[in-house]
């Protein structure tokens, strides 16, 4: 999409929710993202490989996490680092995407599972595909069996497209996606009922 925005703009817009900032990520979060990416628990569900030092963090945040349009999400009372989030070209084989397609993507760090950050931030960056980058369509997908992500889904009003069955290259493994959808008309539509 032609309205990615650059790091500078991002830290001007003060992207914020109710309990969460949202930043890109910086070489000096390696530690931060080594807590909660060395959980085997979280890396797998999410599509890659557990961390494996500060130093495999670093290399992360810099080939991987520094893309346009990616953020830590951190907590406004502590100023933690408990995930990740970003927005990016759709992954989505099944169907024929279009210009303003995106597909959002994210983790949340174990120790804060059941808290509602995931779905906070997901609806936050709704309004940025939606508001600020022009986006059509947001897809999401989610890997079969993480029923954490799919309730998140579901939450956040994206409804089921389809599966694919995907070869997940960090992991070198196959694992069956389920894909939801979510219409920039449907969101909007969405925002009047919830104002």
């Amino acid at each position: 999409m032609e309205n990615i925005m650059g790091k500078e703009e991002i830290e001007k817009i003060g992207l914020e929710s109710e309990r969460l900032l949202y930043r890109p990520w910086r070489d000096e979060d390696k530690d931060m993202l080594f807590e909660e990416a060395k959980d085997e628990e979280v890396g797998p569900r999410a599509g890659w490989k557990s961390h494996k030092s500060p130093e495999d963090s670093l290399i992360v945040i810099r080939n991987t996490l520094s893309e346009d349009n990616t953020f830590a999400i951190i907590l406004k009372d502590t100023g933690k680092i408990i995930g990740s989030i970003g927005l990016f070209p759709s992954t989505v084989k099944e169907l024929s995407m279009g210009e303003k397609d995106l597909e959002v993507g994210y983790w949340i760090g174990r120790g804060y599972w059941g808290n509602g950050y995931a779905p906070e931030a997901v609806r936050t960056l709704l309004s940025f595909a939606f508001l600020n980058l022009g986006a059509e369509r947001v897809w999401c997908g989610a890997f079969e069996g993480n029923r954490n992500s799919i309730r998140v889904q579901e939450k956040c009003n994206f409804t089921f497209s389809h599966t694919e069955k995907a070869h997940i290259a960090p992991l070198d493994e196959d694992k069956i996606v389920h894909f939801r959808v979510l219409e920039k008309k449907e969101w909007e539509s969405l925002q009047g009922k919830n104002s």
